[in-house]
């Protein structure tokens, strides 16, 4: 698995469909900017509301840019994009000074403070690309009562000694990092300690391609704590920086990209937009650069035979890179056909076509990009 997941690392370098620059914003997202060169300078935030004691309440920024949705205790509100700049922040009657520089990602959290209210803490959430198999997961420790927790994952300490958000000695108590997705069991332990366990998470499935935050607060109106698992979806990300028109379809992510937006055309003239605008979700394998003069003339002039012949790249359900390379049988289509994936040493084909660039985000399904037509076996 380890050899394909370097591949496909390598492919999204070098290959010119994905080849970017280490630029904030093409390593955050690869889909073309919407909103032009402003969002160069924009920061994206988000409030998280930790203090379970404390009412509904919005954070506010400035007088230029609406408040968030109100939020109440254990709510993570979404992402909004903000000029980069020094804000005089508020929550409810707790003002702080905050800073956002461009391109980064930052969840002010609102925790009770020492004399009862609350205070506004930063959470930088700042994401690297993420290469196949991996998600980004931030773990943070929000109690406030001065507790060092350890994150235990798979009954491994996975992270150690988080001291609580915003103390004193300015000590860790929160951190971010790319990893394996997958299913894992979970529970934060007080540090340094084999059996007090803070809150047990049970299993957690960490999806491919997306960012989590995972935060230990405590309970309302009790010396308790609980765990909350907040999920983003990578389109959503996409959507707030404008890589992708709203709602973000997989015919928006289609339309975003260049190379994918020939294949949307002809999706759409065959009557297939609907369904692909629609709830889903879909997983679409897309040829790079396709041309209408590839497809057999037989197929184009008949346009039943047609919409069958496209179905024949598109699948039910929410696939993922690592959901096709681990897949034991054939995939069948929506036109009827089938699709046999194949891992091989240099990366994963399907009914013999390469792989060439995975996990494209759309709100209903994802996008793989292939290098050439499925094949005549798909046409059967």
């Amino acid at each position: 698995m380890r050899k394909w997941l370097i591949v496909f690392t390598l492919l999204l370098v070098v290959f010119p469909v994905a080849a970017q620059e280490s630029t904030p914003e093409t390593a955050l997202s690869g889909g073309t900017d919407m909103r032009g060169e402003d969002m160069q300078n924009m920061a994206f935030v988000r409030f998280a509301h930790f203090a379970p004691d404390a009412g509904a309440v919005s954070l506010i920024l400035s007088d230029d840019i609406p408040p968030s949705d109100s939020a109440n205790f254990g709510t993570i509100t979404d992402w909004m994009a903000v000029p980069a700049g020094t804000y005089q922040a508020a929550a409810g009657s707790t003002t702080a000074e905050l800073g956002f520089a461009a391109q980064t990602f930052s969840t002010v959290a609102a925790v009770p403070a020492e004399d009862g209210d609350l205070k506004l803490e930063v959470i930088d959430e700042t994401f690297p690309e993420l290469i196949p198999g991996t998600s980004y997961v931030t773990f943070v420790n929000a109690l406030p009562n001065g507790t060092t927790v350890d994150l235990v994952r798979n009954d491994v300490v996975y992270i150690p000694a988080l001291r609580s958000l915003g103390n004193a000695d300015g000590v860790t108590s929160w951190t971010g990092l790319r990893d394996d997705s997958g299913t894992f069991t979970m529970r934060f332990m007080e540090s340094g300690t084999a059996d007090t366990v803070v809150a047990d998470l049970g299993e957690i499935d960490i999806t491919e391609g997306n960012l989590f935050l995972i935060a230990l607060v405590p309970t309302a109106g009790s010396s308790g704590a609980e765990a909350i698992v907040h999920e983003t979806p990578m389109a959503d990300i996409w959507l707030v920086q404008g890589k992708m028109a709203e709602p973000g379809t997989v015919m928006d992510a289609l339309r975003a990209n260049e190379l994918l937006t020939p294949f949307a055309d002809s999706l759409e003239q065959a009557g297939l937009a609907d369904t692909l605008t629609g709830e889903g979700p879909y997983t679409l394998f897309i040829p790079a650069g396709f041309l209408m003069d590839d497809v057999p003339e037989t197929v184009t002039r008949d346009n039943g035979a047609f919409q069958t012949w496209l179905q024949g790249y598109i699948v039910e359900g929410d696939l993922r890179s690592q959901d096709v390379a681990n897949g034991e049988t054939a995939l069948m289509t929506l036109g009827g056909q089938t699709i046999t994936p194949e891992t091989r040493e240099d990366g994963i084909y399907l009914n013999g076509v390469k792989v060439i660039a995975v996990n494209i985000p759309a709100t209903n399904g994802t996008i793989h990009m292939i290098n050439g037509l499925l094949g005549a076996e798909t046409q059967q």
